[in-house]
Order: structure tokens, then C-alpha cells, then sequence
């Protein structure tokens, strides 16, 4: 029987990440690699980067009806996200992206509420490729 896998811990909060990032920001405009951890959508179109093991932004908030998922793959592996409600029932997911490549999900409906977004490929999201949002 194989060993049960823990998740990992993430290495800062969020609250530090998006310090962290905006202090680079101040000090070099255009710094790459500091990505949004919260972001509000006025759109139908979720815009989604996904990394080993990151989904950026973290925070997401938007209005309710239906809606998509556009997912960049910057990592080295194959990712994919999910959206699921409370029940862990998926309601949105992309298919499998590949590295460098960008795919967009079927439509699908949000009603108000919260929802974890993750990308459900092995044990990623156990290693930290999950984030949540909330539709208002």
C-alpha cells in the first residue's frame, strides 16, 4: 500500500505573496513572475494562469449567470481546472492544457455562493494548485 500523501504547506500567505509582489512592482516595472493573487471579473470569461502547483489569481470574485474558464498552462506538465461548489460537485472544467498552450472551458452556470477552483490532475491540488471563488 502506498504512503498517504499530506499537502504541503504553503511557503507565505497570500497577504505576503501579494506584498512581496508589489514591492518588486514599485522597484522594477514589468518584473515577471508576480502574478495576481485576487481579481475581480466584470466578464463571462475567467482568465487563468496555472503552474507546478499555482493557479493565479488565487481569489477570484464575480457575478453569477454563465460563465467560461481561460486556462494558460506556464508549468512543465499537463494541467487542467475544475470548478466545484460546496458538494465537491464540478460544474465547469477545462480539458487538459498543455505546457504553453492556453484552452478555454464549455460554458457553464454560477449561481451565488462559493466555489473551490483547482486543477484535479493527480495530487495538484493537494500541493497547492487551488484557489476560490465567490459569485455575487
Amino acid at each position: 500500500m502506498p504512503p498517504v500523501m499530506l499537502p504541503l504547506p504553503r511557503t507565505r500567505s497570500a497577504a505576503a505573496k501579494s506584498r512581496a509582489c508589489l514591492a518588486a512592482g514599485l522597484l522594477v516595472a514589468g518584473l515577471a513572475g508576480c502574478g495576481t493573487t485576487r481579481a475581480t471579473y466584470h466578464s463571462t470569461l475567467l482568465a487563468l494562469k496555472v503552474s507546478e502547483y499555482k493557479i493565479t489569481p488565487e481569489s477570484l470574485q464575480m457575478a453569477p449567470g454563465t460563465i467560461r474558464i481561460r486556462l494558460t498552462n506556464r508549468g512543465v506538465l499537463v494541467h487542467e481546472v475544475a470548478v466545484a461548489n460546496a458538494d465537491g460537485k464540478i460544474l465547469g472544467q477545462t480539458g487538459a492544457v498543455f505546457p504553453g498552450q492556453t484552452g478555454t472551458s464549455p460554458a457553464f452556470v454560477v449561481s451565488p455562493g462559493s466555489y473551490r477552483v483547482y486543477d484535479p490532475g493527480a495530487n495538484y491540488a493537494d500541493l497547492g494548485a487551488y484557489g476560490s471563488l465567490s459569485v455575487r
